[in-house]
């Protein structure tokens, strides 16, 4: 046949096909390396470094040291590693699932001949001076890279509380967080970007979980380390430019590991409450790298946290010539408020490649996204993919919770949970506060505890003031409210009511729409100048009325959303009858010699008198955040903002609109720039500077003045933009302005300086408040005080100035965490 010679090529090459096929296939597959890590005694070690020796594909030991590693066909040398435990290499030849059990010995330490120096220094001293030498290089040596990531976390609660200041706490105790998470991980100068690809949370097969890998590491070649969320300061890292200031170095010894000299140091920091590790740091001789390291936080140096302890162990990726982590755990107990428990965080990195491409603008400001199906994946995928074998706990809690959740998700169950919940006690009507709950329609109703429903003033007297709030939640996460309010003054017999709705229409960009409308009463200040408990009690006990109110008629619709990332609109429309109020009563508990109180009508500078008359006005508000390079994180339907490194801007308008019965003519353009800094050990600072200028002045009142946050009371005023010693409402302005604010917080570097103050956890804090019109001229307000006073309370003492001289001082007492 003419075919023949090419039917026989054919055959020849499908026999060659059926001959290397199976061990092509065999070499592809893969087989699992299972087993359990202990020590000499046979108990296990959990949480020990278990990798095939140069590569990054590795997998940790669970709390029982039990492991397993997925492994290709083939020979492979495998790396045990344990803090404290002499490093084991097993070659294995894999065809076939497999177990190895492996036992790994103490780490056994060479001291040198000689452990102390002619000057009397340790020998730990001259090694982490090559290090800290050799701190930048490192940092530096690789400028990007990928990697998987499997985060786990879980948190116990042994001990809660019923009531928490008044409040009912509803949270059982044993496992409350229990989740797992994979990530893909990518790195370039600096810059993370995150994808979270699968997650898993107990008992919430709707949930997501916000485990972060990039958080995870403890980049000890900063020198100051800010990721660990333990601490307002930062800790300063072993290997810092200037650890030798915080810290204490021993020398322990050496061990040999892979042809590698290993030098174990104990870290111990030179004062108790020092932002500085206690533990262990292993540095590498001659690359002066770091090869692991075992920290620890005790009490005092952290915040409500009891204890913390870090481990990171590091190998080489790529090349061999760059290190990486390849594991980090957090293991934490804490102790707040009554409640007590313990948990820890786990993160592993896998499968490095340290020359990646990336595409154009592939790093911006969307540090993590988490996929839609990220939650939707079965048993199946997370028996495969799971790096780490679960505990018989972590089981039983999975199969329990998520067994439950389908008859938690069930109306009768649910119903059982809010009738108990539901109870109403009579602490929810004195101080409370009470939430009636419809968990299976997404509903919820509540009220405000009776000790905030009653107040008083001397223009109504007593004041009943009655809020109720009613919130429709959606299965996407838009939302729908409802709050009611209803006032009636016992003096003046006035009865008031207002209604305001919104709807939560896009929660990705925070987009709410908002209507109000009714007749009710407001400070003049067009913001919250005094409370109105606190002016209740200057009332009656102080015989001090500072809270200037009038009345008014209004309809109000408005908007807010993000625009695109870090940028946010916010627009109102309101028409109003405002009505001057007085004062119907001169009620007090106490009458105070040579006081007496003051009209509703405030004295101001530039307005001779404040009173007015009725009228109605038309005003427009608008108003144009920036948040310049805003880092974010995107989940299904929410969106998570992360801050930025650059101040935010305001740009707004507020324009008094003449049109039809309108008796306002204005315009007003202001502006302001504020920041949080972070300046490591030394504290952080936060400002905030705002101008302001009236273009048009045609028609106006009191009310449409530009107002100041002052402060007549003993108590400090906590908000960003507040003075502490002035009046309310006397520089208030129809002109230009000028206004700054600054405050720096210590955060302990002062004062845990002193052997005895530092007992009492506080914290130094200075501030500085300046305001500029007309009429105030070069105001200014200094301040020195103490926060954290036994966790939550604040004093500080201010001293007023104006062009120089002094003009005011107080004290003012807070509370504050």
């Amino acid at each position: 046949m003419k075919n023949q010679p090419l039917l026989k090529t054919l055959g020849i090459l499908l026999l060659v096909i059926l001959w290397i096929l199976p061990g092509k296939l065999t070499a592809q597959q893969k087989f699992t390396l299972k087993g359990r890590v202990t020590d000499k005694k046979g108990q296990g070690l959990p949480f020990a470094t278990v990798y095939v020796k140069g590569t990054s594909n590795g997998t940790t030991t669970n709390d029982n040291g039990d492991y397993f590693l997925p492994l290709k066909a083939g020979n492979h040398d495998i790396a045990f590693q344990f803090i404290g435990y002499k490093a084991s290499t097993k070659k294995v030849t894999i065809n076939q699932s497999q177990t190895l059990n492996v036992s790994l010995e103490p780490e056994v330490l060479t001291l040198n001949e000689v452990t102390i120096t002619s000057n009397g220094e340790d020998p730990a001293y001259p090694i982490m001076r090559k290090a800290i030498r050799n701190r930048k290089k490192h940092l530096k040596e690789i400028e990007k890279f990928t990697c998987d990531t499997y985060v786990k976390g879980l948190q116990r609660l042994g001990k809660a509380p019923k009531r928490v200041l008044g409040m009912k706490v509803d949270v059982d105790t044993g496992v409350v967080y229990f989740s797992e998470s994979v990530s893909e991980l990518s790195y370039k100068n600096g810059e993370y970007k995150e994808k979270m690809i699968s997650s898993k949370v107990s008992g919430n097969s709707r949930g997501f979980s916000f485990n972060q890998a990039s958080e995870m590491e403890t980049e000890l070649y900063n020198n100051i380390i800010n990721n660990t969320g333990f601490s307002e300061r930062g800790m300063v890292s072993p290997v810092a430019f200037n650890a030798m200031l915080y810290y204490r170095y021993r020398y322990e010894g050496s061990f040999q590991e892979n042809g590698l000299t290993v030098n174990k140091i104990r870290l111990m920091p030179r004062r108790k409450l020092a932002p500085a590790f206690s533990g262990f740091i292993y540095i590498i001789d001659d690359s002066w790298r770091i090869h692991s390291v075992e920290l620890s936080l005790g009490k005092g140096t952290v915040d409500f946290i009891d204890s913390v302890t870090i481990k990171q162990v590091y190998a080489p990726v790529g090349n061999g010539k760059v290190w990486r982590p390849l594991s980090v755990k957090y293991n934490f107990e804490f102790a707040a408020f009554g409640f007590k428990g313990q948990g820890y965080f786990l993160c592993m990195y896998s499968n490095y490649n340290i020359t990646p491409t990336f595409q154009r603008r592939f790093f911006n400001n969307e540090i993590m996204t988490v996929t839609s199906d990220a939650n939707k994946k079965d048993s199946t995928y997370w028996n495969k993919i799971r790096p780490i074998p679960l505990t018989t706990t972590e089981v039983k809690d999975y199969r329990e919770k998520d067994s439950l959740q389908v008859i938690k998700d069930s109306k009768p169950y649910k119903d059982s949970v809010d009738a108990k919940r539901n109870k109403l006690g009579v602490t929810d009507i004195l101080y409370g506060g009470y939430t009636y709950r419809n968990s299976y329609r997404r509903e919820r109703f509540s009220f405000q505890p009776l000790i905030s429903t009653f107040q008083y003033n001397t223009v109504e007297g007593l004041v009943t003031d009655l809020s109720l709030n009613y919130q429709k939640r959606y299965e996407n996460r838009t939302y729908f409210t409802i709050d009611p309010s209803f006032r009636y003054g016992f003096s003046n017999k006035r009865f008031q009511a207002k209604l305001r709705t919104s709807y939560r229409f896009a929660p990705k960009s925070f987009g709410t729409v908002w209507a109000e409308g009714g007749r009710y009463v407001e400070q003049l200040s067009r913001m919250q100048s005094i409370s109105p408990f606190l002016n209740s009690y200057y009332t009656l006990v102080v015989e001090e009325n500072f809270m200037k109110i009038y009345e008014k008629a209004y309809a109000k619709v408005g908007y807010r959303q993000e625009l695109i990332n870090g940028v946010y609109f916010k627009g109102s429309l309101e028409f109003a009858e405002r009505n001057a109020m007085q004062n119907t009563t001169d009620y007090s508990w106490r009458n105070v010699e040579n006081r007496e109180f003051t009209p509703n009508a405030p004295i101001n500078n530039e307005l001779i008198n404040t009173d007015f008359a009725y009228h109605q006005a038309l005003t427009f508000n608008a108003s144009l955040r920036l948040r310049i390079k805003q880092r974010y994180m995107t989940y299904p339907h929410r969106k998570f903002i992360m801050g930025s490194d650059y101040p935010t801007l305001l740009l707004g308008y507020r324009k008094g609109l003449a049109i039809g019965d309108s008796d306002v003519d204005y315009d007003l353009l202001h502006a302001s720039i504020s920041d949080n800094i972070n300046m490591g050990v030394i504290g952080a600072s936060k400002y905030r500077v705002s101008a302001g200028i009236f273009l048009n002045t045609n028609k106006m009142y009191f009310m449409d003045f530009r107002h100041f946050s002052g402060n007549q009371t003993g108590l400090l005023k906590g908000s960003s933009n507040a003075f502490q010693l002035l009046d309310y409402y006397r520089y208030s302005t129809q002109d230009r302005y000028l206004e700054g604010h600054y405050e720096h917080h210590f955060n302990g570097f002062v004062m845990n300086g002193f052997p005895l103050i530092n007992k009492l956890k506080s914290q130094l804090v200075i501030s500085a408040n300046y305001l500029w019109t007309p009429t105030s001229l070069n105001y200014l307000e200094l301040g020195v005080g103490l926060e954290h006073i036994f966790k939550i309370m604040r004093f500080d003492f201010i001293v007023g100035l104006q062009e120089g001289n002094q003009v005011s001082s107080g004290f003012r007492f807070g509370f504050g965490f």
